[in-house]
């Protein structure tokens, strides 16, 4: 689908190259109309025949188009019914119904089913068709943007209350964790011998200062506080710190890590350590559902999680995969919006990528994805790199990637 940018001062759309639909059972309707359309002064659209209501649907569902005009009369099926179809997508094609006839109930349950406008098949002229389809686009266009606008209101109200939310429960959630790190601190102390009891109680109180991180990171998405920039951050330390973490969950879900990050990576960033703890953790949780999900459906495969890191020109990027169930194209749109999850109730909140992505920009990096159902997902993290590196980090090609 071509990209349509239409001003608010109704530039013409038709100068632009639009792929339009028309789904009718005749031919001759078709031609006709594409006949009508050549006459019409600069304009550029392709128009593309459906012969039925299946082949209009599986057309519509396949490819993206600028605008779809529906014959009412489809045989055994009408365009009513096709248009009901439509309107189960969220992000409605703009829709012109037509019909043999003037009928006041069919225009009426066209518009409230959707449609963009209605026309009757014998009063179609060129310049009448022209202004349909320039109106048709432009009313979706705002109405896609109020449902933005209505979309970005009601998730400032959701983030005002976690505000609330968090600012009351930050003294009554702090204090028994204070308790409890203050306990893991004395009996590190007491313990200093014991290996591996110092090693847990020290990833306990590494655990509670994130938790306190978290509660802080709530509060600044709610308020929209950026993070502060700190010193340089040794950012294959903190994958390290966090594989450890993982390591033993994965084992008991059957899933093979590969840390692709070498020792010899330089990879310092300009970001925060606790934060980036925090992104991480929440990738690997999102992942193991992922995976989780995809072993229910019944997939045999060996599954894994899989961390690499490149350089590229100034940013220093982390690819981290899964080869979970995937994410569809369509929730790949949402996956960054607050609140929005596709864990059922109480599998999660809906805010740990919001979060992660807030923190991320606030470092001027960013967050990509890419993923394909039934294959995996891959979450690109793209932070600026540390300006001034030692004579060992010289040696690395800015350009290339460090891992193969």
């Amino acid at each position: 689908m071509n990209v349509l940018i239409m001003k608010t001062d109704m530039t013409h759309p038709l100068e632009m190259h639009l792929n339009i639909l028309f789904v009718t059972t005749g031919y001759q309707d078709f031609h006709a109309l594409k006949e009508m359309q050549s006459t019409i002064p600069d304009c550029k659209c392709k128009l593309i025949w459906a012969a039925n209501f299946e082949e209009g649907m599986r057309e519509i569902k396949s490819r993206e188009y600028d605008l779809c005009l529906i014959e009412n009369d489809l045989g055994e099926r009408s365009g009513i019914e096709f248009l009901s179809e439509l309107k189960k997508d969220q992000e409605l094609t703009p829709t012109i119904l037509i019909n043999g006839g003037s009928n006041h109930d069919i225009d009426l349950e066209a518009m409230t089913l959707g449609a963009s406008d209605y026309l009757v098949r014998d009063q179609i002229t060129p310049y009448l068709l022209e202004r349909t389809i320039r109106y048709a686009i432009h009313r979706e266009k705002t109405r896609a943007l109020l449902r933005e606008r209505d979309a970005e209101l009601l998730i400032q109200e959701r983030l005002a209350s976690v505000g609330l939310l968090a600012s009351g429960m930050a003294h009554e959630i702090g204090t028994p964790l204070g308790v409890i790190r203050g306990r893991a601190e004395v009996l590190l102390m007491k313990n200093q011998g014991v290996l591996s009891l110092s090693r847990d109680l020290e990833i306990i109180i590494a655990q509670v200062d994130r938790v306190s991180s978290l509660m802080k990171s709530l509060l600044n998405l709610a308020r929209g506080d950026s993070q502060k920039h700190q010193a340089a951050l040794d950012l294959r330390q903190v994958i390290d710190e966090v594989v450890e973490i993982m390591s033993q969950v994965l084992r008991l879900n059957g899933i093979h890590i590969f840390n692709e990050v070498s020792e010899e990576m330089p990879i310092r960033v300009q970001a925060e350590s606790d934060p980036f703890h925090q992104i991480l953790l929440n990738l690997f949780h999102n992942s193991i559902h992922a995976i989780e999900t995809a072993q229910k459906s019944g997939e045999k495969r060996e599954h894994f999680i899989r961390i690499r890191a490149e350089r590229r020109d100034q940013f220093w990027v982390i690819l981290f995969q899964d080869s979970g169930c995937g994410i569809s194209s369509e929730n790949q749109r949402k996956l960054f919006r607050p609140f929005y999850t596709t864990k059922g109730i109480g599998g999660g909140t809906g805010l740990g990528l919001a979060l992660s992505l807030r923190i991320v920009e606030s470092w001027k990096g960013m967050m990509t994805v890419q993923s394909e159902l039934g294959t995996g997902t891959v979450i690109t993290i793209s932070v600026p790199s540390v300006a001034n590196f030692t004579s060992s980090q010289a040696g690395y090609d800015a350009g290339a990637s460090v891992t193969q």
